[in-house]
């Protein structure tokens, strides 16, 4: 598997060394900081957007090899456009009240053997 160009980088020896000491996960500040309510939900929206689109084609290329992957992407739509919901509302909160909305998003990344679901 080849990873896209904007992933690709270079490790030093030492960043090396770190890395396969300390294999086991990272975590990543996604989003942080203050935004306006457009500026959020450009962000965020665009976000999940990004994510549905990803189930929906999982859930396409699933359709005939595992169903139980299918139903799990199913309901992971579901929970995001749950999600997109909740965020336009508070989205449309801030502005009506001249607000700003503070996004502080982190990530975990882990290492795990294959066989996991994608999210």
């Amino acid at each position: 598997m080849r990873f896209p160009d904007w992933l690709h980088f270079s490790k030093t020896k030492e960043d090396k060394k770190v890395a396969n000491a300390a294999a086991t996960a990272d975590e990543i500040h996604l989003i942080k900081g203050l935004f306006t309510p457009t500026e959020a939900a450009d962000v965020l929206l665009s976000f999940l957007n990004d994510k549905i689109k990803f189930h929906t084609i999982r859930q396409l290329n699933l359709e005939q090899s595992d169903p139980t992957a299918r139903a799990d992407s199913k309901e992971r739509i579901e929970d995001l456009r749950a999600a997109k919901k909740r965020v336009t509302e508070m989205v449309v909160s801030a502005q009506s009240n001249g607000e700003l909305l503070q996004i502080d998003s982190t990530i975990a990344i882990r290492f795990k053997k294959h066989g996991g679901s994608a999210d």
